[in-house]
C-alpha cells in the first residue's frame, strides 16, 4: 500500500511568540489498483475485466561461447637451408614452404568459418646474414575476392643473434576454408611462406645452421558463421540458480491459486540436434526454506529439439514447446511456494544422432539455444495472511522547519476498499537498512468489499485505522527515520478462490490530528 509521511520536530531555543496549535488536517491521499502490486508489463486484462498475471524469464542459455570456442593458437613454420656453404644473390627467393595449419577444436570437424572478431600475427625470426623480406599466405582465407597475405621485413641476423620483426593483421570479416590444401579434411588451414633475400642487399653465405622461422599467432577469434559437423557430445550444466522475481514485493503468506499454466520454451538457434535431459528443475522461496520439484515427464524422459534452418544470411529457430498445468504436474504447487528462485542441473547432448547433416552443422554469430519459463496465472486466488512491505520514501517536511514543529498527534487512515480482501496494517519507524527504530501500534483493520453473487465485490466497504505518534517517535522521523507499512492480506472467503478484476480499486487518505508548536522548535 502505497502512502507517504513526512513529519519533523526540531529542538532549537527560540526568541520569537510561541503558542501550541491543534490541527487536523489531510497529509496524502492516494489510490491503489492490483497493478500497484506487480510491473504493469506483467498484466493481460481480458474483455470482462479478468486479469491474467504473465511472467517469462530466461532459465538458461548456451551461447557461441560454449558452443563453439576457438582457443588463441600459435604455430611455428621453421625454414632450414638444407645444404652446405653457398653464396645466394640479392634478391634470392628460397623454395616455398607449404605447410597446413590444424585446429584442435573439442572434437568439432568445421569446413568453413567466417570471423567477426580476430588478429593474426606474423613474427619472423631471422638468422641469416641478410634482410629477409617474408610473406605468409593462407590461400584458403578470403576476404571479398582477396586472399590474406601478410609481408614483413626482417633485419639481418646470425644463429647466436637471430633478429625478430613482427606485424599484426586484423583478419575479421576474412572467410576460412578448413578443408585443407586438398579440400578433402576439416579443422585445416592452408598456409604457403615466401622468404627472399633483400634485393637491394649484398646476397647472403648460407650454411645448414642457417634457418627462418615464422611464428603465427590467432588470437580473439569470435566466428560470424561455422559450419561443419559440431561432433557428438555432451555438456553439463548446473547446478545453476535463475532468478525468479514475480514475488519480490511478498514477505510471507500463503497463496492458493485455481490456475496455472507454466509453459517451457526452448528455442534452438544452432543448426545442430540437440538433447536435454532435465535431472530437476526446483522451486526455492530462500525466505521460508521451502522448496518443491518438478514432477512431470519431461524430468523422467529426454527433450528432443530440432536442429534451426540454415536460410544463408542467418537462420530459422527451432522452437519446442511443454505446457506444465495443474492437471499434467504439480507446477501450482511450485508457484504457491511463491519462489524466488530455480534451481536446475541438466545434460546438453549434441547430435544425439551423430553426424546425420553429413557435415552441415552450422551456427551464426547470435546462434543460442534458450530455455524460458513462460508463467500465465490467471488471478484467481485464495489468499492467507499475504503480507507486502514497504518503506515510504522521506519527502518535504510539512509547513517548514522554521514555522513549525509537529510535537505529537494521532495518524488517521482512511480507506475505501473495493477489493475482496481484507487487509491489517503493521506500522513501523525504520533507518536506511531496515533496522526497526519503533512500532506504532494500529487499530482497526481493512475490511474487503461486499461480495455479490457472482462471486464479484458488488461495493467498497469504508474502514478507519489510527495510530499515535510520541513526541520521541516524532524525534526519530526527523533524524531519519522513515515509516515502514506491513500489508497483510487475506481474502474475505476462504474456501472460494476470488476473481480479481481490473476495475478494482482501494481510495486511501491520511489525516493527522496533532500539536504543533508555532515558532517553536527552529
Amino acid at each position: 500500500m502505497a502512502m507517504a509521511l513526512t513529519l519533523a520536530a526540531c529542538r532549537k531555543e527560540n526568541s520569537k511568540p510561541q503558542w501550541d496549535v491543534d490541527l487536523l488536517a489531510p497529509i496524502f491521499r492516494s489510490t491503489l489498483t492490483i497493478r500497484d502490486l506487480a510491473p504493469d508489463s506483467l498484466f493481460e486484462v481480458g474483455p470482462d475485466g479478468f486479469i491474467t498475471l504473465i511472467y517469462s524469464d530466461r532459465l538458461f542459455v548456451l551461447d557461441l561461447d560454449t558452443l563453439l570456442a576457438i582457443p588463441d593458437t600459435a604455430i611455428a613454420y621453421d625454414y632450414v637451408w638444407p645444404f652446405g656453404p653457398v653464396n645466394l644473390p640479392a634478391g634470392t627467393t628460397l623454395p616455398t614452404n607449404s605447410d597446413a595449419t590444424n585446429f584442435e577444436l573439442d572434437g568439432m570437424q568445421l569446413r568453413l568459418v567466417e570471423l567477426r572478431e580476430g588478429v593474426m600475427d606474423l613474427t619472423l625470426r631471422n638468422q641469416i646474414n641478410s634482410v629477409i623480406i617474408g610473406t605468409f599466405s593462407l590461400p584458403g582465407a578470403n576476404y571479398q575476392g582477396n586472399v590474406l597475405s601478410v609481408q614483413q621485413t626482417v633485419l639481418a641476423g646470425t644463429p647466436g643473434s637471430p633478429s625478430l620483426a613482427t606485424v599484426q593483421r586484423n583478419i575479421g570479416g576474412y572467410r576460412f576454408d578448413l578443408t585443407g590444401p586438398a579440400f578433402n579434411t576439416y579443422n585445416t588451414l592452408a598456409t604457403l611462406l615466401n622468404l627472399q633475400l633483400d634485393p637491394n642487399g649484398s646476397g647472403a653465405l648460407l650454411t645448414n645452421q642457417d634457418s627462418i622461422s615464422a611464428i603465427v599467432a590467432y588470437q580473439g577469434l569470435v566466428p560470424q558463421y561455422a559450419k561443419g559437423y559440431f561432433g557428438q557430445r555432451t555438456v553439463h550444466i548446473g547446478p545453476e540458480t535463475s532468478d525468479f522475481r514475480l514475488f519480490d514485493a511478498v514477505i510471507a503468506g500463503a497463496i492458493d491459486l485455481q490456475q496455472v499454466g507454466l509453459r517451457i520454451v526452448v528455442t534452438n538457434g544452432v543448426g545442430a540436434d540437440m538433447r536435454v535431459r532435465l535431472a530437476y528443475l526446483r522451486a526455492r522461496n530462500s525466505s521460508t526454506g521451502a522448496s518443491a520439484d518438478l514432477a512431470h515427464p519431461i524430468v523422467t524422459g529426454p527433450i528432443n529439439i530440432n536442429r534451426a534452418l540454415d536460410l544463408g544470411w542467418g537462420f530459422q529457430a527451432a522452437i519446442y514447446e511443454n505446457l506444465l498445468t495443474e492437471s499434467n504436474s504439480n507446477v501450482d504447487q511450485m508457484i504457491e511456494l511463491m519462489p524466488d528462485a530455480f534451481d536446475y542441473e541438466l545434460d546438453l547432448e549434441v547430435n544425439p544422432l551423430g553426424n546425420i547433416s553429413n557435415g552441415n552443422d552450422f551456427l551464426y554469430y547470435d546462434s543460442e539455444l534458450e530455455a524460458r519459463a513462460e508463467l500465465e496465472v490467471p488471478l484467481s486466488v485464495i489468499v492467507t495472511g499475504l503480507t507486502l512491505q514497504q518503506s515510504l520514501p522521506s519527502g518535504e517536511l510539512p509547513g517548514s522547519a522554521e514555522a513549525h514543529a509537529l510535537m505529537e498527534g494521532e495518524l488517521m487512515l482512511h480507506v475505501l476498499n473495493g477489493f475482496p480482501l481484507a487487509a491489517d496494517l503493521a506500522l513501523e519507524i525504520v533507518n536506511d537498512e531496515g533496522v526497526v527504530w519503533s512500532v506504532l501500534p494500529v487499530t482497526g483493520a481493512v475490511a474487503p468489499g461486499i461480495l455479490g453473487a457472482d462471486g464479484l465485490v458488488q461495493s467498497a466497504v469504508r474502514s478507519k485505522l489510527t495510530t499515535r505518534l510520541t513526541p520521541a517517535q516524532v524525534d526519530l522521523l526527523y533524524v531519519g527515520g522513515r515509516i515502514r507499512v506491513r500489508t497483510v492480506l487475506n481474502t474475505s472467503d476462504q474456501t472460494q478462490h476470488l476473481r480479481l478484476l481490473d476495475s478494482y480499486r482501494m481510495e486511501v487518505q491520511l489525516t493527522a490530528r496533532a500539536r504543533y508548536m508555532v515558532n517553536g522548535n527552529e
